[in-house]
């Protein structure tokens, strides 16, 4: 979701249903049509667009860069701008959604379990939690940890504005500790050379060792059974 360069551009993007290893397109098929979302950190609101306009979705957004929620605006989103984290912002936002989506937000925050604890109540009964994560022990940080080097970047895994890192594990942990219920954890993947192979057998061949070869996990999470 990232570009080389600064700017409130930075996180912008663009949905290709025809890319099946990209977050975006597995978060996007995921919601139902006619939904009432909630996008954090919608940065210049490409996807909340994508959704109201090809899904019939109505969407509420926040977003912390003025810039970027100002793009999000001239897209037709209701945009609310701020931190999720400042509690004046969680009270505008406070609903009912049938999916909230995190896509490559949570990694930016200060304390993002609190978060969820408190966005997971928002939630319908069969309300989701979409969202996307960097997977920090993918193969190419791996590598540099070898050379002593763990190098913030521009973008990328090692973001400089990343405040959390997270493996498999430690998300599953996360959510479990804001009250939600992993329901399914996918991957996307990137390998060390490109691989002309059909996407449902590189598919495979994540598969065998997706703690290394994940860039990103895209989770769904709901409500405990039973939790009100």
């Amino acid at each position: 979701m990232t570009t080389s360069d600064g700017g409130a551009h930075v996180y912008d993007g663009v949905i290709q249903l025809g890319d099946r290893n990209n977050p975006r397109t597995k978060i996007v098929e995921m919601v139902r049509p006619g939904s009432r979302v909630l996008e954090i950190g919608c940065a210049t609101g490409f996807m909340g667009e994508f959704l109201v306009r090809e899904k019939k979705c109505t969407a509420t957004a926040v977003e912390i860069d003025p810039m970027a929620a100002e793009l999000a605006r001239r897209r037709g989103l209701d945009v609310v701008l701020g931190s999720i984290e400042d509690e004046r912002v969680l009270e505008r936002l406070q609903g009912t959604y049938d999916f909230i989506l995190c896509g490559d937000v949570l990694e930016h925050m200060a304390d993002p379990a609190r978060v969820l604890a408190r966005i997971a109540g928002w939630l319908a009964p069969e309300g989701r939690v979409l969202a996307s994560i960097p997977n920090v022990a993918h193969w190419t940080v791996r590598w540099r940890l070898m050379a002593g080097r763990f190098d913030y970047t521009r973008g990328g895994l090692l973001d400089e504005n990343h405040l959390r890192f997270f493996t498999r594990r430690t998300i599953v942990q996360m959510f479990d500790r804001a009250g939600l219920e992993v329901r399914s954890l996918d991957s996307v993947y990137a390998f060390p050379i490109r691989m002309p192979l059909p996407h449902r057998f590189r598919r495979m061949l994540a598969a065998c060792a997706p703690g290394l070869w994940t860039w990103q996990y895209v989770v769904s999470a709901g409500r405990r059974s039973g939790a009100s």
